[in-house]
């Protein structure tokens, strides 16, 4: 059986939600944890409500503690973020968060951003058009991501939560 060390390993701050990010950055030094994921949401990192400096901040407590940072998550699920919103406004507004969430990822030294598919309604009615404009929007943000030296990892959702992309074949 094949095993994996530390190195392989990233442990995420979505558990901390209820104490600072420095309490997480300090857990994953005191276990020996190297490679963290930052969740891109209130109380330690929700982007729309921060400032450049503070984003360069967060990057300097991670380096400070000698941290890698493998990947930016931003909260995705429970916001109005969907790339395959039926209306033009929330695709805008997806595409923007997700840009500026690339561009975030750029100043963190980070080279991976979490992404996924957003969703078409439930029903099946417009399940093409969804599928259309998630795929369009994907290549748009990974475009750009390119230019940042960032890779998108699009995340499988469960089934109850899109539609679109929740199993490997999809």
């Amino acid at each position: 059986m094949k095993r994996i060390n530390r190195n392989q390993i990233a442990i995420m701050n979505i558990q901390y939600k209820h104490f600072p990010l420095t309490r997480f950055l300090d857990d994953a030094v005191s276990n020996g944890v190297k490679n963290i994921e930052l969740w891109g949401a209130e109380p330690h990192f929700h982007l729309e409500d921060m400032t450049y400096g503070e984003v360069s901040a967060i990057r300097r407590e991670i380096e400070s503690r000698n941290l890698k940072l493998v990947c930016f998550t931003p909260e995705q699920c429970v916001y109005p973020v969907n790339l395959a919103a039926p209306s033009l406004a929330a695709r805008r507004r997806s595409i923007g968060f997700f840009e500026d969430s690339i561009r975030a990822a750029g100043e963190l030294g980070c080279n991976k951003v979490l992404v996924t598919s957003g969703t078409g309604y439930f029903d099946g009615s417009n399940y093409d058009d969804a599928w259309n404009r998630s795929a369009e929007n994907l290549y748009g943000l990974g475009e750009l991501a390119g230019h940042y030296g960032v890779t998108l990892a699009l995340e499988v959702l469960r089934h109850d939560e899109s539609n679109l992309v929740y199993d490997l074949p999809r």
